[in-house]
């Protein structure tokens, strides 16, 4: 997978300043760090889930996902716990 598409993508999803991005190609700071990607497997293995369910979650847009070059979904680290929490409450 192209490294620049997916930086592309995630800056086009969630904007970061010029700095960070900088930090990022210069090595100081991977954007990674800043947006831990999950895969549907790795939803699904934290959760106890199946992966058809995750998928579902997503279909009905409670778990935020993104698709940094249109092919596989993507659920940020962050989107995960908050999706978490609200699972419980409801």
């Amino acid at each position: 997978m192209d490294t620049t598409k997916i930086i592309e993508a995630l800056i086009a999803a969630s904007p970061k300043t010029k700095q960070e991005v900088a930090d990022h190609l210069s090595g100081k700071k991977l954007l990674a760090d800043t947006y831990p990607l999950l895969t549907i497997p790795e939803v699904a293995e934290k959760t106890g889930l199946s992966a058809a369910s995750v998928r579902l979650a997503m279909k009905k847009k409670k778990l935020p996902f993104i698709r940094p070059t249109g092919g596989q979904r993507y659920v940020r680290h962050k989107d995960f716990l908050d999706w978490l929490q609200n699972e419980e409450v409801n």
